[in-house]
């Protein structure tokens, strides 16, 4: 964990100065059913109260004892969970609404998301790509009480990819390339690496590099080095599930050669001279991965990602976008509620030139490997890559929950993938994640039993942030702010 991201929490886990009100004033949540994330089974007729912006005591109802001029909250037929983490989201990639500078576009996505996010009782995201000044300058101003919104960790641009901050290097072309993003990444705030497209005879200086500046690696897996070397080497998380279902298949290796082939000048050759079709290149090779997917190897992937702890962020409603599924009803009614910015649609991919049976079958072959992961233990966080197609913020991880559970996870499960393992992921564990005494208050109450019904993640009647209460119309406040910004 960097030194960034522990001074930045620790900051932002004391009492928000601009919410003293809120946070002075206690909050005392009668007689509910704490679902406290750690594994405890469900504790019926519960009082909970919140002061100074934590946990101060969880106890049976008929023992609580009431802090004077404390704020009451009916807990009855009501769940308390803790606060729900986004491990995948790009606040700050881009403008999210056209028709305003960078700078106002910029705000408009805080204000846009932060609303619809705290809303759906998403109280920390892991932000895995975008404009580091900007996304350091929200993390500052929320751990200040400045701005109302999650708990923010953050990256620069993809290191591979783009240059990660203005000014770095790019294309990376050297080991001073390298080493110098890392160093730009650490000056800006950066609390993890983000690694995507980097050669992979750069992969042993990049961890030499980020381990000298206390940042974890993190991000997708490189066509020419595979899951399994990567994990083997300490990367920290894996996003999207592409690499390691590529890494079940028999014939993974020339898989890769050819996707790195298809970048090389001999291959655009053959493209402009009508020789070489990309489109059909890629097609065929997830024919070709699908077609050898091997159990054995398949179980030795899923034995080296648990050996060495390598966290997935399977980000399931990105891969239903992009595999041409539909969102669930709940999310589509949301979008209809919500102007998105591209109307709530995932971009079209030519690639798939119509056809839904292959990425369908892809999508299945995904989640049966996630499932495989879910039984050996394979550390998983909950996360979207939001906003973006049906990705809405917020809302969307509550159906990422659903997945989740489709692919083998017990609602419970499910539930820590979005509370308790992020906030071991973060090393926060003694701080974040269940409900506790003692814990900051970042909490959810529920209208209904989500063990029963991970649906019921959505039925939202109440937050705290940080011990700050927001009700049914705070939260609907939150909401048409969302829908005032979007227009």
């Amino acid at each position: 964990m960097a030194l960034s991201t522990l001074f930045a929490l620790v900051v932002s886990l004391t009492p928000d100065p601009a919410q003293a009100q809120d946070t002075v004033v206690p909050v005392v949540i009668r007689d509910v059913t704490v679902i406290s994330a750690t594994g405890a089974p469900p504790a019926p007729g519960m009082t909970v109260v919140l002061g100074g912006g934590r946990i101060q005591s969880v106890t049976p109802a008929r023992q609580a004892r009431l802090p004077r001029g404390a704020r009451l909250v009916d807990g009855r037929g009501k769940f308390l969970i803790p606060g729900l983490w986004d491990m995948h989201t790009h606040l700050a990639n881009r403008p999210l609404f056209p028709g305003a500078d960078r700078a106002v576009g910029f705000e408009r996505n805080r204000d846009y998301t932060f609303s619809l996010l705290l809303a759906a009782g998403v109280t920390g995201v892991r932000d895995m790509a975008g404009d580091l000044a900007v996304l350091a300058r929200w993390r500052d101003e929320v751990a200040r009480g400045a701005v109302l919104g999650p708990r923010l960790v953050i990256t620069g641009k993809k290191l591979g990819k783009n240059p990660v901050v203005p000014g770095a290097p790019y294309p990376i072309a050297s080991d001073a390339d390298v080493r110098r993003s890392v160093e730009l990444l650490q000056q800006g705030g950066a609390d993890f690496v983000k690694v995507d497209g980097l050669p992979g005879r750069y992969f042993y200086l990049l961890f030499q590099a980020a381990n000298a500046a206390g940042l974890d690696v993190v991000g997708h897996s490189t066509l020419d080095l595979g899951v399994v070397e990567a994990a083997r080497m300490g990367q920290r998380s894996l996003e999207h599930l592409d690499g390691v279902v590529l890494a079940c298949a028999s014939e993974e290796s020339g898989i890769r050669a050819d996707a790195v082939a298809e970048g090389g000048w001999w291959r655009r050759l053959l493209t402009r001279i009508g020789l070489s079709d990309p489109e059909e290149n890629f097609r065929d090779r997830y024919r070709r991965m699908l077609a050898s997917q091997q159990d054995a190897k398949t179980d030795s992937v899923i034995a080296t990602l648990r050996q060495h702890e390598t966290w997935q962020v399977p980000t399931l409603v990105l891969l239903r976008d992009i595999r041409l599924l539909p969102p669930s009803a709940a999310l589509a009614e949301a979008l209809a509620a919500y102007a998105t910015p591209d109307g709530g649609e995932p971009p079209p991919d030519i690639r798939w030139a119509g056809d839904t049976a292959l990425p369908h079958a892809l999508y299945r072959r995904e989640l049966a490997v996630l499932g495989g992961m879910i039984r050996a233990g394979v550390p998983i966080m909950a996360g979207t890559d939001g906003p973006g197609g049906t990705r809405l913020p917020g809302v969307a991880l509550q159906d990422e929950l659903e997945l989740l559970v489709t692919a083998g996870m017990t609602p419970l499960e499910a539930l820590q993938a979005a509370t308790r393992e992020p906030a071991r992921f973060l090393g926060l564990l003694d701080s974040l994640g269940t409900v506790e005494a003692g814990k900051v208050a970042d909490l959810v109450l529920l209208d209904a039993d989500p063990l029963a019904d991970i649906g019921n993640v959505r039925r939202v009647s109440g937050v705290a942030r940080a011990g700050r209460w927001l009700d049914g119309a705070a939260l609907e406040g939150l909401r048409a702010r969302a829908r005032a910004v979007s227009r």
